[in-house]
């Protein structure tokens, strides 16, 4: 064999594997062109979802803030006074009918003891009833006197305990009427 011969077949085969060579990076960069189109497939679909997600979240919460602005005209606005006592008595949450039968302001009444607006002689009939009630699995009633601007008032209490998730009372919601 020649030594042009054998240059020949080497220049071919060089050839030969340059063409190799740039074939197998086309396909690597197609390939590579493939995967990135796929994944940006998958973070578009992803993201489509999220978006999805997001207004169903979105909705829910108007859903809730509509229903919770629903739940406070009805609490706050009730012809009947609403009034949250702990174990001691004290004034946790009020509606406003009940601060508008005690004549103060809500923040005059939350962390007050109630007995502070009980006419002279009541804070021991309302200590039994407040008792009862936390250790009751019924409403108790009891009719008592307010005093409100030097005036004493009829009032009615129906309360019921109020229970947490161990099942302990913790607190006491009543129901104030004139």
């Amino acid at each position: 064999m020649s030594d042009n011969t054998k240059k020949q077949r080497i220049d071919d085969h060089e050839e030969r594997t340059k063409l190799e060579l740039v074939d197998e990076i086309s396909q690597s960069e197609l390939r590579l062109r493939n995967r990135e189109a796929h994944m940006l497939h998958e973070l578009q679909a992803h993201q489509i979802k999220l978006e999805m997600q997001n207004l169903d979240l979105r909705k829910a919460q108007e859903q809730l803030e509509e229903a919770r602005d629903r739940y406070a005209d009805l609490y706050d606005f009730s012809p009947v006074g609403y009034l949250t006592l702990d174990e001691d008595g004290c004034v946790l949450e009020t509606n406003r009918t009940a601060t508008l039968l005690l004549d103060q302001e809500r923040a005059k009444v939350i962390g007050k003891p109630f007995a502070n607006w009980l006419a002279p002689g009541e804070t021991g009939q309302f200590l039994v009833h407040l008792n009862q009630a936390l250790s009751s699995t019924s409403n108790v009633v009891i009719e008592t006197k307010i005093m409100v601007a030097g005036k004493l008032r009829d009032i009615r209490l129906e309360s019921s305990a109020s229970y947490d998730a161990s099942g302990k009372s913790r607190s006491c919601r009543t129901v104030m009427t004139d």
